[in-house]
């Protein structure tokens, strides 16, 4: 009869959308996913440099310590140049890698969808009409 092809083709549509929209969900899901991941291999490789520069900011310091040790004005003045040319390298290499990560992460930008509350109910209301 006409009213059970009408409901066949209707549940077909309905079918359809439901599972446009469970595929949808999976690859969005699946996005989430990599880009939690992504973030938190980032966070570590972070910590790592921190740690990195943490050790080496402490072994200037033990140096530094050991510079206002000497007694020798010709050794402390040689010595002081050569501790500020080191605290400069390591400063600037510090900023460098922390501008390029800050660069690197404003410019990945999370895909997102164009599935909204409206485009479904305009999916919705688009439905062939019997």
């Amino acid at each position: 009869s006409n009213r059970e092809v009408m409901a066949a083709a209707v549940t077909e549509q309905f079918d359809s959308l439901v599972s446009a929209l469970q595929s949808k969900k999976q690859v969005m899901l699946s996005q989430l996913a990599s880009e939690q991941e992504h973030k938190l291999r980032l966070t570590r490789d972070q910590a790592a440099q921190c740690a990195s520069s943490l050790a080496k900011a402490t072994g200037l310091l033990q140096l530094c310590v050991e510079l206002l040790k000497e007694t020798e004005p010709a050794a402390f003045i040689a010595m002081s140049a050569a501790m500020q040319d080191r605290a400069a390298g390591i400063s600037g290499r510090v900023a460098a890698k922390t501008e390029r990560k800050c660069r690197a992460e404003g410019e990945r930008a999370v895909r997102g969808s164009a599935w909204t509350r409206n485009a479904v109910l305009v999916a919705i209301n688009s439905l062939r009409r019997c």
